[in-house]
């Protein structure tokens, strides 16, 4: 009850009839909102077939479908009391509720079944799917299309990347062979593989830049505030000239370094002033990075002033801090104009390869005849905002939608939002055909929309919402703009942190209007506590042991890495709580190993470094929730052993099932086994006493069972 406590306490939220955008800020669940949504549309009159539910993935449609199904199958058989007190809920109030509402609330559960096509929630994917299929002619595509999967998709994207990798090798001097050369140098093999799939996926951005080499250059030279002219060797250059630098002072300070200089200036900077100084413009190019760590760090900062000019050079020559800071900075200039002159050539060759291998992997999809994800959305949108097909479609879809409910709004990219907005162009219009109230409901959360899924930003969510008010308003409809500022399932202690994080510098990744976000719980008078812990736990520095040279490894010694530490750390203080008998509030119990709950980002080494110091804390641990069902021996034994029941001839495979337990042959009875034998191993261990009677009995019996036993049961 609580989806549809929480609609109706957002009063507002209840006209049927209004476009409706949903802010669920406090994290509720937003699918609850939405079938709540679903509920009161029916419940209101409105056919179930003219609703279109758009979800993001396809368990939150089916999760959906199945909660309304659920509640509708309850409202036909509740009695009338009971049946009333939901619809009140649902309506807002006891005294909305009439007869014909409960008649149709009985009604719905056989309605919705005896729909031929069931309710209409769906993925935006799996709706433009039915809508090209609907419209073949009209969206220029094949009737039989298919759509690939992921493991397809990678298929074809590998053949892609290898056709363009075979186009560069014979095109020698042209763009796309130059291309080639930078991403190759730019990246490894597995992070060469990541950018393909990243290029791959923004092959809408791609296919709209210019196609020409140069004017794709000089776009990318425009975009990053670059001369389309500059070029790191010429920088590089134009720097090392006669009048580019203090010649006079840096002269000075190279005679104080040498009379009052310390050893280390002598020997550091002293060489690479006076090689700099006599050498003449094109020499100085090769000794640029020489010359600039002089003054520069590794990281490319300027020096300290003590490392700059010590005290002695100083007194020598007072004006050397003056110089060197001077030219220190006008190295970092020179240094940040080089980095971007050679990101924007590099940036316009991987773009320029990206193009090519978008070409080539929308022809290998077009001989296929399959269509992919990402198009199913660009067709459906091309297909919505043509001329002349789009308004037969249009016509068609008018008839059969009053209503779009989006859930997950804030993951919408900006071509989702154009299919959206088409849709709903007619409901600003006035009635339809079936002269219906037309409603467009949305329900997202902006802090959600950080991770920039399928090109999701969460300025979209507060663009189409205000794009949406503007329309509403100018056809004289009713908008509202809720705030879920309630949260049902945390405690005021977390979202007092939520509400401080991004009340900072985070909350410009939000709205460019700052918004403040204020949260409330519904579990109020509930205790929490939010511990922020050290970023990055740093290991001592252990002692330097070269000069004692090699020691037998005889005892364990772990390496102290931030996730060891950090695992070490928590299971202190779970150990300390523990010991020290603390009771949570409204709890006469002391707290045991059972009530903590440890989640982690990803599974990584700080789970097994948790379990790890868990255990030698003596806290009981459940365990781990998902482990690597190849890593453990036994495992590995086994599947050894299934090697050898394939391949018998396989002696790798039998010589690690003989060292195992499952025979328990010593290594020196192996070494003896298998050294001079004449034949395979198994023929040598059928014929050798080293072998007892019971492991050569095992190895025979699972040879005769592998041939017609499935292999569950074999290791059963």
């Amino acid at each position: 009850m609580s989806s549809f406590r929480l609609t109706a306490e957002q009063s507002r939220a209840t006209r049927p009839d209004a476009h409706i955008w949903v802010d669920a800020s406090a994290g509720t669940g937003k699918t609850h909102v939405l079938t709540a949504r679903v509920l009161r549309l029916m419940v209101d009159g409105a056919r179930p077939d003219s609703i279109l539910c758009l979800t993001y993935t396809k368990a939150a449609a089916g999760e959906m479908v199945n909660r309304i199904l659920t509640r509708l199958g309850q409202w036909a058989t509740l009695d009338r009391q009971t049946l009333r007190e939901e619809l009140s809920v649902l309506l807002g109030g006891r005294s909305l509720v009439s007869p014909a509402h409960e008649k149709r609330a009985r009604q719905l559960f056989l309605t919705v079944l005896d729909l031929p096509s069931g309710l209409n929630v769906q993925t935006l994917h799996a709706f433009s799917q039915s809508l090209l299929g609907r419209f073949p002619l009209e969206s220029a595509t094949a009737p039989s299309f298919e759509t690939i999967d992921d493991r397809t998709a990678r298929e074809y994207a590998s053949d892609a990347r290898d056709t363009v990798l075979e186009a560069a090798l014979t095109a020698q001097g042209l763009p796309l062979a130059t291309a080639a050369q930078t991403l190759a140098q730019l990246m490894s093999d597995s992070s060469f593989d990541a950018a393909v799939n990243e290029l791959l996926g923004m092959r809408t951005q791609l296919e709209a830049l210019p196609k020409r080499f140069e004017d794709l250059s000089a776009l990318v030279h425009q975009v990053l505030d670059v001369p389309a002219t500059s070029d790191a060797e010429v920088l590089i250059a134009d720097a090392c000239g006669d009048t580019a630098f203090d010649q006079s002072g840096l002269q000075a300070v190279r005679s104080a370094i040498e009379s009052a200089g310390s050893a280390s200036e002598k020997r550091t900077k002293l060489p690479a002033l006076e090689q700099w100084l006599r050498s003449h413009t094109q020499a100085r190019a090769a000794l640029f990075d020489t010359y600039a760590r002089v003054f520069l760090t590794e990281k490319g900062s300027p020096r300290s002033a003590k490392g700059l000019a010590t005290k002695a050079v100083l007194k020598v020559y007072p004006e050397a801090l003056d110089v060197m800071t001077q030219e220190a900075e006008r190295l970092v200039a020179v240094r940040e104009a080089i980095a971007l002159a050679k990101l924007a050539k590099e940036t316009s060759y991987v773009l320029a390869f990206g193009q090519a291998l978008v070409t080539r992997y929308a022809a290998r999809k077009e001989r296929a005849g399959k269509l992919d994800f990402s198009d199913l959305i660009d067709r459906t949108r091309q297909l919505l905002q043509s001329s002349v097909p789009a308004s037969w479609v249009m016509f068609r879809l008018d008839a059969q939608i009053d209503h779009i409910l989006i859930d997950e709004a804030q993951d919408n990219s900006s071509v989702q939002w154009d299919i959206v907005s088409r849709l709903a162009d007619e409901f600003f219009s006035g009635l339809g055909q079936q002269d219906q109230p037309r409603s467009l409901f949305a329900v997202g959360d902006m802090k959600q929309s950080i991770y920039g899924f399928q090109g999701a930003q969460p300025r979209l969510f507060h663009d189409s919402r205000t794009a949406f008010k503007g329309q509403s308003r100018q056809a004289h409809q009713v908008f509202e703009d809720v705030q879920l500022a309630k949260s049902f399932r945390s405690v005021g202690a977390v979202l007092d942190v939520v509400d401080e994080t991004f009340r900072g510098e985070a909350g410009d990744g939000l709205d460019a209007q700052r918004v403040t976000i204020r949260h409330q719980t519904h579990r109020a008078g509930t205790a929490g506590m939010v511990d922020l812990w050290p970023l990055s736990l740093r290991a001592e520095k252990e002692e330097d042991e070269s000069d004692e040279g090699w020691r037998l490894p005889l005892q364990e010694r772990w390496e102290k890495k931030p996730d060891r530490l950090l695992a070490e750390a928590i299971a202190t203080d779970i150990q300390a709580r523990i010991d020290a008998k603390e009771c949570l509030p409204g709890r006469t119990q002391p707290l045991s190993g059972g009530d903590f709950l440890i989640l982690v980002r990803q599974r990584g080494d700080l789970m097994s470094h948790l379990a790890r110091a868990l255990k030698q804390k003596g806290v009981p641990i459940a365990g781990l929730d998902r482990f690597d069902l190849k890593s453990p021996l036994a495992v590995r034994d086994l599947v050894n052993l299934g090697r050898f029941a394939s391949l018998p001839t396989d002696d790798f495979a039998l010589a690690c099932v003989l060292k195992s337990p499952l025979c328990n042959v010593s290594e020196k009875a192996l070494l003896s086994l298998c050294s001079g034998r004449a034949g395979t191993l198994w023929d040598a261990v059928k014929t050798s006493d080293l072998v007892d009677g019971a492991a050569k009995a095992l190895l025979r019996s699972v040879l005769a069972k592998a041939d017609y036993m499935p292999p569950f049961e074999l290791f059963s």
